[in-house]
């Protein structure tokens, strides 16, 4: 069982030209028996090995301005707090800390 949560804030600043948002992501993954991925395939296939119960916890922060989109994201907070060691696939350890920044912008014809 997979469950996904947000709590953000949504804000609009500068005579409502600006658009804010920031919150967090958290994911659970409940105890489970983790698939194999067999990439000669592309299947997944059982394994009798048991997971643990890992959240991961992703913060966020999104601008936009018109046409523009700004973001932050920051993924997986929570490996670099103890958390290590977590294979969301059999064989396959999940990503560290990792940031993220990008740009989305919109032109007109």
């Amino acid at each position: 069982i997979f469950t996904k949560h947000s709590i953000y804030y949504n804000i609009r600043v500068f005579k409502k030209a600006l658009w804010l948002s920031t919150g967090f992501d958290l994911r659970f993954r409940y105890y489970n028996n983790p698939p194999y991925y067999f990439p000669l395939t592309g299947a997944f296939l059982p394994t009798n090995t048991h997971q643990r119960l890992v959240p991961q916890l992703d913060w966020f922060l999104d601008a936009k301005i018109r046409t523009v989109r700004i973001f932050l994201k920051v993924d997986n907070i929570l490996s670099s707090v103890g958390l290590k060691g977590y294979y969301p696939l059999y064989h396959y350890p999940a990503a560290d800390l990792s940031f993220k920044l990008g740009i989305k912008w919109r032109f007109y014809e």
